[in-house]
Formats: structure tokens, C-alpha cells, sequence
């Protein structure tokens, strides 16, 4: 039972899913009341991608895809788009597999890695669900300014995707890092 609740509570230590967490919730809170389906198909595929992830362990794509979901997401939050339900559930089965094969890819040897990846998928589920209310609730209120920081917030999330350039360029595979004698980064061109 450890397993499922460090597969849990994992969303606290790694940015990179928790930010999409939220990201999906506030998209679809700015969806039609319909969209509950997508948060449990995200779930469901996050786990589905992190199973994968132990039966092919080298994909290299999945990193890049990630930071571009966070870049997808923030921007369609930030335009306020009404996407038609076959693409938010389409975006929520992709970035479910991508986050959940790279969640799966890290897990070592002493991780019972069904157990933890059911923990981060319900993490996933739960932390959507509220962002998706959250936002439902907001917009339901009918006051602009409430619509605008939503808005906002989507701006906010596009921007955290590459935190640098050389992030970006890791992910792609064009570039590589170490870390120097002082602890330094290095960046090094493949």
C-alpha cells in the first residue's frame, strides 16, 4: 500500500505533472459540463502509459511532447477556445500516455510499479476533477474579471513549459547535460 501512496502524492515532487494536472482541470472546467468523461480517460491512460513505459522503456519523444503539452494547454486555457469533445478527449488520452510513460520510466526497482502508478493516476484524476470544479464555479459566477484571470492562469501554465531554451533542446535530443566539478550545468551539443 506504500507504493500507491507515494504514487500519490509524486504529483508534489515533480512540477512536470501536477502543472498538466491542473492545466487539463482548468481547460475543462472551460468546456462544456460534459467533460468529466476526459479527466477519468486521462487517468486511465496515464496508467495505461506508464504500464507501457516498463514494457518499452525508449521512447524519446515523450519528453519533448510533454513540455509542448503544457504549451498546448496553456495556450488553448489562455484563448478560451471551446474545443469539440472528440480533441479534448483525444489531447487527454495523448498527454495521459505521455505523462504517465514517463512517470513510469522512472520508477526503480524497490517501486511495486502497478500499485504507484495507480496512485498517480488517481492523483491525476482527483487534482483535475477540483481544478475542473474550481473553474466551472468561477465561470459560472459571470463576473469578467474571473474569466480574464482564468485566462490569465493559462498564460501562466504556457510559460512554465520550457523553463529554458535548453530544456527545449534536451528533450529534442539536440543537446545533452552534465554536471561540471562545482555542480555547475553544462550544456553539451550532441
Amino acid at each position: 500500500m506504500g507504493d500507491f501512496y507515494a504514487g500519490i502524492f509524486h504529483p508534489l515532487t515533480a512540477l512536470e505533472d501536477v502543472v498538466t494536472f491542473v492545466a487539463l482541470g482548468i481547460l475543462l472546467g472551460q468546456q462544456s459540463r460534459h467533460a468529466y468523461a476526459a479527466i477519468a480517460t486521462f487517468g486511465v491512460a496515464f496508467f495505461v502509459g506508464g504500464i507501457e513505459a516498463l514494457a518499452q522503456p525508449s521512447v524519446k519523444a515523450v519528453d519533448l511532447i510533454n513540455i509542448v503539452s503544457v504549451l498546448v494547454l496553456g495556450a488553448l486555457i489562455a484563448a478560451a477556445v471551446r474545443l469539440p469533445v472528440a480533441l479534448y478527449l483525444t489531447l487527454a488520452v495523448l498527454f495521459g500516455l505521455t505523462h504517465g510513460y514517463a512517470s513510469g520510466a522512472a520508477i526503480g526497482p524497490p517501486i511495486k510499479a502497478g500499485t504507484f502508478l495507480a496512485g498517480v493516476g488517481l492523483a491525476g484524476f482527483l487534482v483535475s476533477f477540483y481544478f475542473k470544479l474550481i473553474t466551472e464555479y468561477v465561470l459560472r459566477r459571470n463576473v469578467g474579471w474571473m474569466t480574464i484571470a482564468v485566462q490569465v492562469a493559462g498564460s501562466w501554465i504556457a510559460a512554465t513549459g520550457p523553463r529554458s531554451r535548453h530544456e527545449l533542446e534536451a528533450a529534442a535530443g539536440l543537446i545533452t547535460s552534465c554536471r561540471n566539478p562545482s555542480g555547475t550545468t553544462v550544456w553539451l551539443q550532441r
